[in-house]
């Protein structure tokens, strides 16, 4: 059920990405027209799957026991600047402006939630914000389980356990 639950948000994010991503290359068309870096139109969706993996399996590996490169994850989510988090996801592989332009991108760590989203904002300078999901570790999730899902590589975009943050992007 709860698995459920995930793919039916994960499914409702990818149709307002879609949305956002309209905007956001609509702005940045404006603003530039190098289009060489950006995400084409029909990229998106597997790029934005792509992404949303990478940035679970980031949280994934932040929740390790006795893993360095983890506790470094997790120091930069939780007391790092934005443009720390962009940095240390673009290290991973997650570029925000390839995804939507050459646009300003504000980044929010959520510890609230297993749920990540982004939104559209109010402003000219920071026309989307990115909540990245970041609850606390659950429990009952097992090193063995997140060391499976950040090991991943198959094309599954979700986690393999409802423990593990789903995020948006």
């Amino acid at each position: 059920m709860v698995l459920q639950k995930t793919k039916a948000h994960f499914e409702k994010m990818v149709g307002e990405s879609a949305k956002a991503y309209a905007m956001a290359t609509k702005r940045s068309e404006a603003e530039s027209t190098a289009d060489d870096e950006r995400c084409q139109p029909n990229q998106f969706p597997s790029l934005y799957a792509q992404y949303t993996k990478t940035i679970s399996q980031v949280i994934a590996k932040s929740w390790l026991s006795n893993d360095a490169e983890g506790a470094e994850i997790k120091k930069t989510l939780l007391y790092g600047t934005e443009e720390e988090i962009k940095k240390m996801m673009l290290s991973y592989g997650v570029d925000w402006d390839k995804l939507f332009g050459p646009l300003t991108v504000k980044i929010r760590v959520d510890w609230d939630t297993f749920f990540g989203n982004f939104k559209e904002i109010a402003g000219l300078d920071e026309p989307l914000q990115i909540n990245i999901p970041y609850p606390p570790k659950p429990a009952e999730l097992t090193d063995q389980q997140l060391t499976d899902w950040i090991n991943d590589e198959s094309d599954a975009i979700y986690p393999t356990t409802a423990y593990i943050p789903l995020t948006c992007c």
